[in-house]
Parts: C-alpha cells; structure tokens; sequence
C-alpha cells in the first residue's frame, strides 16, 4: 500500500485543525478524498488537556490486507501521551504515540474479521500504564 498524506486528512478532517501530518490514505484510489467512501476509514479525536494538546486517532479500513492506524499527537506540548484504541470483538489494539506535540505514530493492524463491528476511541495517558484521561466520543464501525 503506497501512503499519502496532508491532502488526504485535510478532506477527510474539513474544518479540524491538524498539527501533526497524518500519512495514512491509500494512493491507490488516486483521487484523494473524493474517492474515499464512508466505510474505509473513521476517526476520532480526543478531548482537549488543560494544556492545550489533543490527539487524533485513524482507522484505515480499506482490505483485510491493507488496515492501518494511525495516532497523532496534535496541539500545544503538554507532556500527555495520544493513545488510539481499536476494540472488534475479543480484540483490542491500543497504539501509543510518545513522541510528542506534531507527530503521527501508524501501526499496521491484522486479525480483524471482515464484516464485525468495531468501536474507535482515542484518549491522552501520562506515561505508558496511566489512566486514559481527555477520552474523545467513540465512532463504530464494520471491518470491511
């Protein structure tokens, strides 16, 4: 899967600032977010810390071959860490971005089954075992 990017999440996030540039999208649908239907993707955002920092959290849902998540840390430095959780049935995927204010950390995702629901959260966690703090709306969707 070739990867784009700013384009991209700028379509698919209209009116939403991004600090971070996100890279997930799959180039070859070639015309960028217009062709990019409902089911392929979904996202979320966290709450915004005291601090001013907030996350992004990703689902490329285009093939079982080709699911990707991505997490981005987004808005001023805040010392909080972006964790995206992806929960389909008996699985949960949590992917942590540490890097800090203006970076996306993307994960490959495998052993989603085709068809089931799954529920996309993203949240800021202090340190790596922290409580989820500044948790966002969840988003559902169906693995295609």
């Amino acid at each position: 899967m070739k990867l784009v990017c700013k384009a991209f999440v700028a379509g698919v996030l209209a009116g939403t600032t991004f600090a971070a540039t996100p890279v997930i999208a799959n180039a070859e649908s070639a015309g960028g977010p217009s062709e990019v239907t409902s089911a392929s993707y979904n996202w979320t955002e966290s709450q915004t810390s005291p601090k001013g920092g907030y996350g992004q959290t990703i689902f490329d849902n285009y093939s079982s071959s080709e699911r990707a998540i991505e997490v981005c840390d987004s808005g001023y430095p805040d010392g909080l860490r972006v964790i995206g959780i992806l929960v389909s049935g008996g699985i949960r995927k949590e992917i942590h971005n540490s890097a800090g204010a203006g970076t996306c950390e993307t994960q490959w995702v495998s052993g989603l089954t085709a068809g089931r629901s799954y529920t996309l959260q993203t949240c800021l966690r202090n340190g790596q075992n922290g409580a989820n703090v500044y948790c966002g709306s969840s988003k559902n969707g169906i693995v295609d």
